[in-house]
């Protein structure tokens, strides 16, 4: 059970959210547990549907985006978006098991996406800390700056329904689909007893160090001096490019 209130229908949704749900059913055929889980806060709901609809008018196409989504929620060990994502990858952006699998991992069978994708996982793994060299290699790659501002875009909606979802503890209305590894121990402190040394972030680290990210990436050098080591597949600075591997 949710431990955030889900409305059961459109009608129990505060009412600023109900035409934006019927909406939602009217173009779905239901209505998701995300979205009515969103629906507590019809800003919320509506400021996630907009910036949804405006990414699927953007640069980038549908597959990269259930791509780039994929390996955000295997890296954060979300299930909802994980099994969300897997079903709309194989029945709406036809994409095969292998395809899927290697998004999973950071990666891609197709050259150009898997720029892309790795790309992606770096900046949710080193927490936005690209270096130029990053962008010069994405860039090389053939994207442009539209489609380089959009695929942060889309790490950053991901971390919102990842986040959102392991939050409430959604329940999974999709065929499940559980993430390969999670470090479940960060979630067992409460609030108070998060340490001045912020050790959450360490076993963050220790855990991006952990299979299937178990390939040392770059260190990064951020304008305060602080190191920090970022594992996505393959090394975007040792391999001369971005690689990397997600309601």
């Amino acid at each position: 059970m949710s431990r955030i209130t889900v409305p059961a229908t459109i009608a129990d949704a505060p009412m600023a959210s109900q035409p934006l749900l019927a909406a939602v059913e009217k173009k779905l055929g239901t209505v998701p547990n995300l979205f009515r889980l969103i629906s507590n806060s019809p800003s919320a709901l509506e400021g996630y549907l907009s910036l949804s609809r405006a990414l699927s008018r953007g640069a980038l196409s549908p597959q990269t985006g259930e791509r780039i989504a994929l390996a955000i929620a295997e890296i954060n060990g979300c299930d909802y978006c994980l099994s969300a994502h897997t079903y709309l990858a194989k029945n709406q952006a036809n994409l095969g098991e292998a395809e899927i699998a290697a998004n999973r991992n950071g990666s891609s069978n197709d050259a150009k996406d898997d720029v892309a994708v790795g790309f992606a996982a770096h900046v949710a793994l080193s927490f936005g800390h690209v270096s130029a060299a990053d962008i010069r290699s994405i860039r090389r790659a053939g994207y442009s700056d539209a489609q380089i501002v959009e695929l942060i875009l889309r790490v950053a909606l991901s971390i919102f329904t990842n986040y959102l979802n392991i939050a409430a503890d959604t329940e999974i209305d999709f065929p499940v689909v559980r993430a390969h590894h999670r470090d479940t121990s960060l979630g067992q402190a409460s609030i108070s007893d998060v340490d001045a040394d912020r050790s959450d972030l360490k076993r963050a680290d220790e855990w991006a160090r952990s299979p299937p990210h178990k390939q040392s990436g770059p260190v990064f050098d951020d304008s305060r001096g602080t190191n920090r080591r970022a594992t996505a597949g393959r090394s975007i600075m040792d391999t001369g490019r971005c690689d990397m591997a997600s309601a």
